[in-house]
């Protein structure tokens, strides 16, 4: 044989072989560049679970050399909580935390996936979702959603305080004078559709400007205080109860008649003698001054039945006061202004 022909068969057989490596090539170059892109991590495991193969992606997550994982068992390279994902051959997600020494924490979202129902047949895969951004701002969302709840909660209780001080008096907690003129002015107009009668009593504390003086007003503070108290102890569910002016105090009470309201308005005389108040080391006590004035017959308007009930009321203090009286047709005009000046 020729040198020629050992020559030409050389170069065919070089040909052939560069032929099926630029084949071999042209098939793999695709597959390693998709394995190699993907965002996502890859670990490929064999059927004794030695991890075969792992892209760049899952190598970052991990601070990881693919020189330090190729051909080790994965539960010796990887994190328990990732680990743990192999006792079952079933497809398993689990949402995992990856601590960091320079960083924070990646949060990592794992899903195994056997390649076969029987692991002898083959490998798995294990892909990882970064989840972290995501999950940071859930975090975000989450905490100020919560803020977001506090301040509507803050709003809320600001809302309630003034709604309260539009319209209860601070002092004692009852309806202030306002609020007890609009609520009481809706009960006339019920009242008289429905032909029912209102009883309003206005009860004054006897000789209080001379308790202020004598023991300061943080006692007769204290005194009001305990006269509201004492008030909402004896009044009905439905009845209105106020602070009208300093030591005035007014009770409305729909579908009581006159009778009623004069019954009541004594009853309280004779009970409010036996009102002890601690305030220090003092013990008050005092006596009040009742009238009473009923709708319609003494005014179909808050405003007049009030002015009925305060004339009945001036009318008890000129009789000595600690006594109760029911409002006339005549008031006694002189009497109401006189004693207006001495309480």
């Amino acid at each position: 044989m020729s040198i020629a022909f050992f020559i030409f068969a050389f170069l065919l057989g070089a040909a052939a072989g560069a032929g099926i490596l630029f084949w071999w090539l042209g098939r793999q170059t695709p597959r390693v560049a998709l394995f190699e892109n993907l965002d996502d991590g890859v670990i490929a495991l064999d059927t004794r679970n030695r991890i075969a193969d792992v892209n760049a992606a899952a190598l970052e997550m991990f601070d990881a050399r693919a020189a330090q994982w190729l051909g080790q068992t994965a539960d010796r390279v990887l994190p328990p909580a990732l680990a743990a994902l192999l006792q079952t051959r079933a497809t398993r997600r689990a949402e995992i935390e990856i601590p960091a020494e320079a960083q924070r924490a990646r949060c990592v979202n794992a899903r195994y996936v056997s390649l076969s129902k029987h692991a002898r047949h083959g490998g798995a895969f294990i892909l990882l979702q970064d989840i972290t951004e995501h999950k940071r701002s859930a975090q975000t969302l989450e905490r100020m959603n919560r803020q977001l709840q506090t301040q509507a909660a803050e709003i809320q209780t600001l809302q309630t305080a003034l709604q309260a001080q539009a319209t209860r008096d601070p002092l004692t907690d009852l309806y202030n004078r306002r609020f007890f003129l609009e609520l009481l002015n809706k009960e006339l107009k019920f009242a008289a559709r429905v032909r029912l009668p209102v009883s309003v009593i206005m009860l004054d504390l006897d000789h209080f400007q001379s308790l202020n003086d004598t023991h300061g007003r943080a006692a007769g503070d204290a005194l009001l205080k305990a006269l509201g108290d004492w008030l909402r102890a004896k009044t009905r569910r439905g009845d209105l109860i106020c602070r009208y002016d300093g030591d005035k105090f007014l009770v409305a009470m729909s579908g009581a008649p006159m009778r009623a309201g004069l019954r009541r308005a004594q009853e309280w005389r004779d009970q409010c003698r036996a009102l002890r108040v601690q305030h220090n080391d003092l013990t008050l006590q005092t006596t009040i001054s009742l009238g009473a004035a009923t709708a319609p017959a003494r005014g179909a308007t808050a405003e007049n039945l009030i002015h009925a009930a305060e004339s009945a009321m001036y009318a008890a203090k000129q009789a000595g006061r600690d006594c109760a009286r029911g409002a006339t047709e005549h008031s006694d005009a002189s009497a109401q202004r006189e004693m207006a000046s001495a309480a």
